[in-house]
Parts: structure tokens; C-alpha cells; sequence
């Protein structure tokens, strides 16, 4: 996972090449992922997982945490400074606060715990070995500790994951107030990463649902504007074209004899557009307080608006004719689900002509 699209661009012999990363090359996250200009800041969402309830809400196992070049954390957990954090750690945990790392911690869908989405054969993944995610460092203990230091009963950070941890995985036990936190794919809390704009009152977001969505509706984005609603009392409304993403919503093409399975398959659109309504909130941060007392930041946030476009993977009449004809040799195309991991070339292919289309 972490070396799948670890590639420089290099200009060879008037063609772009992709050249691996080389193994000797850490790709840390406070320097690889600073933003570049013209180009978005990047943030990698995960989940950790923790067991109890004095910082998750009830049947909810897993809270978020996101992972990028100035801070790692979130908001049950609190968060640390990335560069602080790599120059804390020992060398055995550092090795997992790189680009490459959160990339895969990002994607770690099969694991011993699975946030909100925990599933019944979490103990088996973990006696197999059938098991990603990492142990990251715990931005609580980390605050814990710097307000200790000279106490010796608070240890520091394990030089490495020993027996225990994996004891822990095994047992389904995440105190929120661990050493280290398992962190799982991001999935495992909100699978569009729609939750994490929206806490930052985003005005115009733009959200990719790649999720392989079962038919007819979008359940990710439903179970986004549900904790949305709930953790941050934002609310997300679309009209009723929302429904043009639907399979079969549109007219039929004729023949239809002959398009039957095709006129199935057809949306009157692949993007809606919702409107966004964020509460009136004050800031509560100590530091942001301070900042507001110097005038350089409000006290508060008044009630604002925003949009979200949202694009899914769907199909439509003007879609290049090779996407229409591709359904013949994959019928659950463009719906195929994302525990394929064995793309062929055609696959592939047809996937990244209707992803550049939208």
C-alpha cells in the first residue's frame, strides 16, 4: 500500500516516466507533504480505535485521526506538532510518520479493529496475522508526558511494539489513554473524508466518492451527513436531484430491447450539488483564545454556508462510447466492489477514462 503510488514524474526521452521511490529514501511527513504551491494542502485521514466510552460516543469504537505535514491527531485525541513528534520518537516508531506510511495507514481497510465499522472476524484477522493499521503515538500521552517529565512512573515511548500490542489487537482493547494508538483505515470512520472539511467550515468542498457504493444511493455520503449532523451540528440538504445518480433514473436508450442491461446501468448525472448550513460555534482553544485577545482571530464563528459537489463513479449517455461497450465484459462496472484488488488492463483502463470524464 505505501509503495503502490510512491512514483516521481520524470521527463525521459519526450515521455513522462514513473520512477520509484528509492528504499533509503524516508519520505517524512513534515517536509514530503507541505504543501506546494498550486496545489492543495494534503491531510490523510485514519481512525483510531479505542475501546470505552469517555472519548468515543456509544457504538461508535473509533474517532478520527488525521495525519499531515504540520499536525497529527484529532479532536478526542488531541493533536501534536508532526516535526516535535518525529524528533521524539525512537527510530523504530518514527519510521511510520512518513508520506508513504499515511498513504497505507489511510487505505488499512483489513484489521484487527475497524472503528464503527467493527466486523465479527476482528479476532480471527488478528490471529492470522491478516492484520494492517499501525500503533501511533498518542498525541494525549504525549501532552501527558511533557507536563511530567520528571516523573518516573509515566514511561516514555516504547522502543518498539512489543507482544503486548499484539495481546491488545487480539483482546479488542484501545484505552484512549495508551502509549499508542491503533490506527486503521480512515474508512473505518467517515470512508469520503467529507467530516474532516466540514470541521474546518469549508466554503466550497469537492468530495470523490470511490468507494464502490452499493446501488441505488450513496450510503458513504448518508452516513456522513449523519455525523456531520450529530458531532458538529452541520446540516447538508440536497434537492431532489439527487436522485439523477441513481442507476436507471434517466430515460431509456433505444432500442431498448437491445439496451436493456445498458439502460439499467445509465444515471441522468454523475455530480449534485448540496448546500451546507454550519452552526454558530465559539472557539474553545486555550491558544485560539489568546490569538482572538490580540485581535487576530474571532471569538467566535457566526453561522455560515457553504457547497458541496459531489461526484460518484456512474454512467451516463455521453460517456466515451468505450465506457457504454465495457459493461458487456464486466457488469458490475462502474459498481465493482473495492475488495477487487485484481484490476486487469481493460479494468483499469475503463475506470481512469470515466474518472477523467467526471
Amino acid at each position: 500500500l505505501a509503495r503502490a503510488f510512491a512514483v516521481r514524474r520524470l521527463r525521459r526521452e519526450h515521455a513522462n516516466v514513473a520512477v520509484p521511490y528509492r528504499d533509503d529514501e524516508f519520505t517524512w511527513l513534515d517536509t514530503y507533504a507541505e504543501p506546494v504551491p498550486g496545489f492543495p494542502a494534503t491531510t490523510f485521514a485514519a481512525t483510531a480505535n479505542l475501546t470505552g466510552q469517555d472519548r468515543t460516543p456509544p457504538g461508535r469504537p473509533g474517532v478520527p485521526f488525521m495525519l499531515a505535514h504540520d499536525y497529527i491527531g484529532g479532536p478526542a485525541t488531541g493533536w501534536v506538532h508532526t516535526g516535535f513528534l518525529r524528533e521524539l520518537l525512537p527510530t523504530a516508531l518514527r519510521a511510520d510518520l512518513t508520506t508513504e506510511a499515511a498513504v497505507a495507514i489511510s487505505g488499512a481497510a483489513f484489521a484487527s479493529a475497524m472503528g464503527s465499522q467493527a466486523r465479527f472476524y476482528e479476532v480471527f484477522l488478528a490471529i492470522a496475522n491478516t492484520r494492517l493499521g499501525a500503533w501511533l503515538p498518542n498525541p494525549r500521552f504525549v501532552a501527558l508526558k511533557l507536563r511530567n517529565l520528571d516523573n518516573w512512573i509515566i514511561p516514555g515511548f516504547p522502543a518498539r511494539r512489543r507482544l503486548s500490542y499484539f495481546a491488545r489487537e487480539i483482546f479488542g482493547t484501545h484505552p484512549s489513554t495508551g502509549r499508542l494508538l491503533l490506527c486503521t483505515d480512515g474508512g473505518h470512520y467517515d470512508n469520503l473524508g467529507l467530516v474532516e472539511l466540514l470541521r474546518r467550515r469549508c466554503e466550497l468542498i469537492y468530495c470523490i466518492d470511490a468507494s464502490g457504493a452499493s446501488q441505488p444511493l450513496a450510503d458513504a455520503l448518508a452516513g456522513a451527513i449523519t455525523l456531520a449532523r450529530e458531532e458538529l451540528g452541520v446540516e447538508i440538504s440536497f434537492d431532489e436531484r439527487a436522485l439523477d445518480l441513481v442507476p436507471g433514473g434517466r430515460e431509456q436508450l433505444k432500442p431498448a430491447s437491445s439496451l436493456t442491461g445498458l439502460n439499467a446501468l445509465l444515471s441522468q448525472s454523475q455530480v449534485v450539488i448540496g448546500q451546507i448550513t454550519y452552526p454558530a460555534v465559539a472557539r474553545r482553544s486555550q491558544l485560539q483564545d489568546r490569538s482572538s485577545r490580540r485581535g487576530k482571530e474571532p471569538s467566535s464563528y457566526p453561522e455560515a454556508h457553504g457547497q458541496l459537489v459531489f461526484g460518484q463513479a456512474a454512467l451516463t449517455p455521453d460517456v466515451p462510447y468505450q465506457l457504454l461497450d465495457y459493461p458487456q465484459s464486466d457488469p458490475g462496472f462502474p459498481y465493482d466492489s473495492t475488495g477487487d484488488q485484481f484490476f486487469n488492463a481493460g479494468q483499469f483502463d475503463a475506470y481512469q477514462t470515466l474518472g477523467y470524464f467526471i
